[in-house]
């Protein structure tokens, strides 16, 4: 018999010579130690090892690495052999050689022995085959359904749930309180209009598009149905995730600044259309349809020639749609200035003119001549702007670019954070994200009040920073304001029911800013959230005001006004030729180190996005409410006049919340009308989620059993489950749990691993040439290789194991008893799963 007793958790494994039984406090480790017996005949001391491990994952509040334990060990089949059969094991915390009680904070912690006493209870495991009990596991076989636990997580225990107030705000590893279940395989869309989600959906049945050619689509049906804020006049933002390309070594995140732009003489307030900023719309949706055909690379196939791109929103231009709420409670901003909109029913309306673009668009390729010198459309545009004076040059369109690179990424609740950059301002939202990661635990034992109240004030530290992050100086001390969030949570939480200055903050954390900037107020966007397994898209188009700078083209569409977001000379954001004006947008996107996007969000509104997007992060993480409540919920948030704040509020706030504000001394001053358009999805909880903002309209499309795939090449080695972080110019670095590199080449300084890294170099090559002889030659039409019900995959691993084999007694590569040995990246692990390894 077998018994193991934890000083601290008193958990106890019993095996008895007749009986197989456990006892342990989660049933997820009962299980994993039921897998072990069942398909391995573990013995008792490896099961030890696997369930005690599994208890520190999921009972982390009782026990795990940083501790200790005791073990009692009976084996009566010692006595046929005459050896003793008892053993007791102390592993337990020992206190430092230098030991003072009392003499610090931390001062208490003993010398960990839990790892040293597992190595001592395999140590026993092998040398019980004196006692005739042989064993059945290598070291390393012990954890695998550990790690897959610890990496997809497991229902959160009772004492779990019970203790995690007393975490405080202590900083901690873990994702999420609520259950995380992440599905890859759904399709998701939420928009600002519903017939732009029924063309997307009709997209996705139809023809099986892929994210990239939606945004196209979806984003040029916004622009017809909500003209008086996106357009081929004005430009957008995207924030582009595909975890598919991961399984080829591509960094999966890209960022894409299609905003317009001063023109090179431009000169402020220099006459009524002298905002008007290079359309970026139609160059950033070329680079997009590029990208959808280089998505090749990651297995992705497009599947719609351009010109397919837009036929059914040229019929919804030609054929007339129901005028939605916005637009027409903006109609009268329109006041006399010309427009292209023919009115064919009650409410409802058509615009032949852009139908007419739209056409000329899809025929000319993605290469639009809006962009070549003597284009059609770079004729007419030039023409209307000469027209009102307008500073913009041929020269300008002519050299306008769009950039397109990889996303900074961040981290927080241990998921990438990836979104807009310069000129959007999701650096706001990661700081936002990396507070409340910081506060979480507490947060947990406040009222929904009070954790509004902290809600509110991480938003007066989003704000302030804003503005800012145009400034070289901030952007340099970026990491170190992140770095610091656990002091500015700390603070928050120690202040929030405090009077406070109505001053923009300056001191974030231990860094102070001293720029000048003023906080100045944006206009309309639209956004939307595409999503189709693993690749996602979260975009948003703008051109500033309600209808832009009111001048109609006779294209059929509105020029932007978008240079008016420049702020005062001398400030970070001031106004300069070539420049794109900072802007509130922030489309963002959280992915999981399995490589899945998990929560998408965006929205539109001006200067209160970052508010609306942060009430419905904020609620939906922190509040636990669905997404669609989340979403909808009344929101709060600071409102800056001549760097002056005010508590800005919708009026359904509730009362408690309404007395939380006076009890501080802050008047409310509500909002004329609810604000914010937030539109998101996500996939954190058991089922996929979508929301659009009912203060705007919209749909969504819920598929929660996609057939969108991608192909992958089985004979190149995969990533492990942690995101890649690559640079320009830079080769990908693939980092284990630990953070360590686990790119062997990296190691020049160890003549073996040099040896190694040769001999896998040659693996590598010959690889290829098999790799090229039996892929690539048949399909040239020459004798394959392999018998043809030889699979990739099947071939890809023979492969791997005839080479290694060939090459042992020169390599220290090896492939042990058992699993495949995952710690050399040159072997695909998971293509010979543990679980059908052979065993001697």
């Amino acid at each position: 018999m077998l018994q193991i007793v934890n000083l601290t958790q008193k958990f106890i494994i019993v095996v008895n010579a007749s009986s197989d039984l456990l006892a342990t406090n989660a049933k997820v480790c009962t299980d994993i130690g039921e897998f072990y017996i069942e398909r391995y005949n573990a013995t008792p001391l490896e099961l030890a090892i696997i369930i005690s491990t599994c208890e520190g994952i999921v009972n982390p509040q009782y026990s795990g690495f940083g501790g200790g334990f005791l073990a009692t060990i009976f084996n009566g089949y010692c006595a046929n052999y005459n050896i003793d059969p008892t053993r007791v094991v102390n592993a337990r915390e020992r206190s430092p050689s230098n030991f003072v009680p009392n003499a610090g904070e931390f001062s208490e912690i003993g010398v960990p022995g839990t790892l040293k006493g597992f190595s001592m209870l395999y140590d026993m495991s092998q040398r019980m085959r004196a006692c005739g009990v042989e064993p059945t596991l290598e070291w390393k076989d012990l954890f695998t359904e550990n790690i897959k636990l610890a990496e997809t997580g497991w229902t959160e225990t009772p004492h779990y749930k019970k203790n995690w107030h007393e975490l405080g705000n202590a900083p901690h590893p873990f994702i999420s309180i609520a259950q995380v279940v992440v599905n890859a395989s759904s399709d998701l869309l939420a928009t600002n209009a519903k017939v732009c989600t029924d063309i997307g959906e009709f997209y996705i049945e139809r023809y099986n598009a892929t994210p990239l050619e939606l945004a196209i689509i979806i984003s040029t049906c916004e622009g017809i149905v909500n003209p008086q804020y996106s357009g081929f006049g004005g430009g957008f933002l995207a924030t582009i995730f595909n975890g598919y390309c991961a399984n080829y070594n591509i960094d999966p995140t890209r960022v894409v600044n299609a905003r317009e732009k001063a023109p090179s003489n431009f000169v402020p307030n220099a006459g009524e259309f002298s905002e008007i900023g290079v359309p970026g719309t139609l160059k950033g949706f070329s680079m997009l349809y590029d990208m959808s055909q280089r998505m090749r690379a990651c297995g992705v196939e497009p599947t719609l020639e351009w010109k397919d791109l837009f036929t059914e929103n040229i019929k919804l231009a030609e054929t007339g749609w129901n005028e939605t709420p916005h637009y027409k409670k903006n109609w009268h901003e329109l006041g006399n200035a010309p427009h292209p909109f023919i009115s064919i029913a009650q409410g409802k309306i058509k615009n032949e003119k852009l139908a007419s673009t739209l056409w000329d668009i899809a025929n000319e390729g993605p290469y639009s001549s809006l962009y070549r010198p003597n284009g059609d459309l770079h004729r007419t545009v030039m023409n209307e702007l000469r027209s009102v004076n307008s500073q913009m040059s041929s020269n300008d369109i002519l050299a306008y670019g769009v950039p397109a690179r990889y996303a900074d990424k961040n981290l927080c609740f241990n998921y990438s954070i990836i979104g807009s950059d310069l000129p959007g301002s999701g650096a706001s939202f990661v700081l936002g994200c990396k507070i409340v990661e910081a506060a979480y635990g507490t947060l947990q034992t406040l009222t929904r009040e009070e954790r509004t109240l902290f809600m509110y004030h991480v938003l007066r530290y989003m704000y302030s920073l804003k503005p800012h992050l145009k400034s070289l100086n901030v952007q340099n001390v970026l990491q170190r304001i992140y770095g610091d969030a656990s002091k500015i949570a700390n603070y928050i939480l120690n202040s929030f029911d405090k009077p406070w200055s109505t001053e923009p903050i300056k001191k974030f954390g231990s860094i102070v800013i001293h720029e000048n900037v003023r906080h100045k107020r944006e206009h309309g966007t639209t956004n939307i959230v595409i999503r189709r397994g693993k690749f996602a898209v979260t975009m948003t188009s703008t051109i500033n005001y309600a209808w832009g700078s009111k001048l109609s083209s006779s294209l059929g569409f509105f020029y932007n006004n978008q240079l008016k977001d420049f702020d005062d000379v001398g400030s970070p954001n001031e106004p300069r030729p070539n420049s794109t004006p900072q802007s509130s947008t922030s489309a963002m996107i959280l992915y999981s180190k399995k490589l899945n996007p998990v929560l998408q969000i965006g929205a539109a509104g001006g200067s209160k996005m970052i508010g609306a997007i942060f009430n419905t992060f904020f609620n939906y993480i922190v509040n636990n409410m669905t997404l669609v409540n989340a979403n909808n919920a009344p929101r709060c948030m600071p409102f800056y006049r001549n760097k002056v704040e005010s508590v800005y509020c919708e009026k359904e706030i509730n009362r408690a919340l309404k007395n939380k504000f006076k009890d501080i001394g802050k008047k409310i001053v509500y909002a004329t009308e609810r604000f914010g358009g937030v539109t998101a999805s996500s996939t954190f909880r058991r089922k996929p989620e979508a929301a659009f903002d009912e203060r705007r309209d919209g749909s969504v499309y819920i598929n929660p059993n996609s057939n969108f795939e991608a192909s992958v090449m089985q004979s190149r080695p995969r990533p492990v489950a942690a995101p890649i972080d690559r640079t320009p110019n830079s080769r990908p670095i693939i980092s284990n749990r630990q953070g360590h590199s686990l790119d062997h080449d990296t190691n020049t300084n160890n003549p073996a691993a040099n040896k190694d890294n040769k001999i896998r170099q040659q693996l590598i090559a010959t690889e290829n040439i098999i790799f090229l002889v039996y892929f690539v030659w048949p399909s040239l039409g020459f004798v394959k290789v392999f018998p043809p019900r030889l699979t990739s995959n099947t071939a890809s691993a023979l492969l791997r194991m005839v080479l290694l084999a060939v090459t042992a007694p020169m390599s220290s590569l090896k492939i042990s008893r058992g699993a495949l040995n995952c710690s050399n990246i040159f072997l695909t692990c998971n293509e010979m799963p543990f679980s059908q390894t052979t065993r001697s």
